[in-house]
């Protein structure tokens, strides 16, 4: 007589994907958009240097624009694991649990994470772009494992 232990199913565990880790740094990775950037920027100084007839404050509109814009011209490493989304930018590095994100939302080329559901509070919305670079499936399969699939209206494909 066979053991009846042996056809007991046993209970599913799901273990979660394996760490993505990648960095993104914009005016290294685009070539192209850094040579538009720096025009721009040219540009602004070109311009408040012309419209206040004073050169100094055209660099300091520029200044602004580059402090405005530092997600661009410095290297961000990102890593997703068990624990939650791990950034990192030089020796500074920070943890966003998996649990303080309410929702999030497929985009053309990452996520946009957010805190709070929709309508939930008073508060205008906040939340948090995460570019996946080359690695949109391995973040989605993240995402799907700890915070079930994307709203209805996101793009999945």
């Amino acid at each position: 007589m066979p053991s009846s232990s042996s056809q007991r199913s046993k209970p599913v565990v799901v273990s979660p994907p394996p760490p993505v880790r990648w960095r993104v740094w914009y005016l290294a990775d685009h070539p192209g958009w850094t040579i538009s950037w720096l025009l721009a920027l040219g540009s602004i100084w070109v311009v408040v240097s012309w419209v206040t007839g004073r050169g100094y404050l055209g660099w300091v509109a520029v200044g602004v624009v580059v402090l405005g814009s530092w997600r661009l011209w410095i290297p961000i490493r990102y890593a997703l694991t068990a624990e939650g989304i791990q950034e990192a930018i030089w020796a500074m590095r920070w943890t966003i649990p998996w649990k303080a994100i309410a929702r999030y939302e497929v985009a053309d080329s990452g996520l946009w994470l957010f805190p709070h559901q929709p309508g939930t509070t008073g508060s205008p919305p906040r939340g948090m772009y995460l570019p996946w670079a080359d690695h949109r499936q391995q973040v989605l399969s993240h995402f799907e494992h700890h915070l079930g699939p994307p709203p209805a209206g996101s793009k999945q494909a």
